[in-house]
């Protein structure tokens, strides 16, 4: 009989493992897949999308992950799981609305405002939405960037080098920008990375209950500290949380990320055989794409040592701290922990990053031909 592996999410997470997987797996195993979207969202250009159109290079098709035609990509949201079953929001053709699984994985990641992440799920609404929301951009004379993260600094620099006399702010609750678990070396390249660029940014304050994620203000925008800003438009770049509200919360730590050992089986006796890949694990470590691949191994790895009636031993890893930030496509900053810490400039991130935000492998997990 047929043993079934589901993955939810097909992000970078659950589309790496998919590719990992149906390299291993036993032929008596099938794969499904199920994603809520019906393209595989690039998130590391969430910010390149709000200013430039790089919709086809950054949207790619399902169509061609899986290579044996038993394996499958469903188009669906999971509303609720339990130890045998997902149960979806409509049904599928030969497969109704509950999926039997002998294991799952759960890989559905974060939830981002716009731009970080679409809102959307069908390929012609994404677009839709981004178009929208680079028009507005283009339209406003002044733009309020609330969070000064890796997400605000990235947006920061896309809009300036598409457009050099827009006034630019940003908004942080910090004295420097990005996160304090940073080392403050780091975090004084990217203040000086924005001011070099005209970017005014306000430290220390941050705004109170905004209406949505992007907005224009018909009055001055008046921060939690009290200062006015005149500002044409209002756009957050913070906000992340994990993406779990389908899974009980007998799984789930306060926080809403899920419970794992460090085997990356969930937390819980009645789900050895389910697995969290990516940010919805609870994990003390940063929600970042270059942490995916150690997912891929220990998930893959374990899942097949259950599959053999082993038992799982390899041990998920967290790795030393890496962020780059590409400032546009030419400038830009990092920092590695690599060799007691040190920093790269905008040479260095261009090449890697700028360019073109590292899309090119994402083709080659997903068997799809990069457009020109």
């Amino acid at each position: 009989m047929t043993k079934t592996i589901v993955i939810v999410g097909g992000g970078l997470a659950g589309t790496q493992i998919a590719n990992s997987l149906e390299k291993v797996v036993p032929e008596d195993h099938q794969i499904i897949l199920i994603e809520r979207r019906s393209h595989f969202y690039y998130a590391v250009a969430g910010a390149r999308l709000a200013v430039v159109d790089k919709d086809d290079q950054m949207l790619i098709p399902y169509t061609r992950l899986f290579g044996k035609p038993e394996n499958k990509v469903i188009q669906a949201s999971v509303i609720q799981m339990d130890s045998s079953k997902v149960v979806l929001d409509r049904e599928i053709s030969g497969l109704g609305k509950e999926v039997q699984y002998n294991y799952l994985i759960i890989a559905t990641g974060s939830k981002y405002p716009l731009p970080g992440h679409p809102q959307e799920n069908d390929l012609a609404d994404i677009k839709r939405e981004y178009a929208t929301m680079r028009y507005n951009i283009k339209l406003a004379n002044s733009v309020l960037l609330v969070g000064g993260g890796a997400v605000g600094i990235e947006l920061a620099g896309e809009i300036r080098e598409n457009y050099p006399d827009k006034k630019i702010s940003i908004i942080h609750p910090f004295d420097s920008l990005l996160s304090e678990d940073l080392p403050d070396s780091f975090r004084k390249k990217a203040d000086q990375l924005v001011k070099k660029n005209k970017i005014d940014v306000i430290y220390k304050d941050s705004i109170v209950n905004p209406p949505s994620s992007y907005y224009f203000p018909n009055a001055p925008v008046v921060t939690k500290e009290g200062k006015s800003v005149n500002v044409d438009l209002v756009i957050l770049t913070y906000g992340n949380r994990p993406a779990t509200e389908w899974i009980s919360d007998d799984i789930k730590s306060a926080n809403g990320y899920i419970k794992v050992r460090p085997t990356l089986q969930v937390d819980h006796p009645d789900y050895p055989h389910v697995f969290v890949a990516g940010d919805a694990a609870d994990l003390k470590e940063s929600k970042q794409a270059f942490r995916i691949p150690g997912y891929v191994t220990t998930v893959t790895k374990n899942l097949m040592s259950l599959i053999q009636s082993k038992k799982p031993s390899q041990l998920h890893k967290t790795e030393p701290k890496i962020l780059f930030l590409a400032f546009g496509t030419k400038q830009g900053t990092g920092y590695t922990s690599h060799l007691g810490g040190f920093h790269v400039g905008s040479w260095i991130i261009s090449k890697i990053k700028g360019e073109n935000l590292l899309v090119d492998k994402h083709y080659i997990t997903l068997n799809q031909k990069q457009p020109e």
